[in-house]
């Protein structure tokens, strides 16, 4: 009895970690705020009007921030 006490409580805190590294990177790490002219950037990064550019300045971790 005792011992699958122990197991479920090992598989729930398993289970909440990777709940929280799963929210943090795509909850955390999205951007908003680029104008419809440069509408591509990357979280704490500037606004570019072409993906490419973006890509370039900020280590290849781009996307749409509207």
């Amino acid at each position: 009895m005792k011992k699958s006490h122990i197991s479920i409580l090992f598989f729930a805190s398993i289970l909440s970690f990777a709940i929280l590294i799963s929210c943090d990177e795509e909850g955390l790490g999205s951007c908003t705020g680029c104008p419809d002219d440069a509408p591509y950037g990357a979280k704490g990064g500037d606004c570019y009007a072409t993906l490419s550019a973006c890509e370039s300045n900020e280590s290849g971790n781009c996307e749409i921030c509207q």
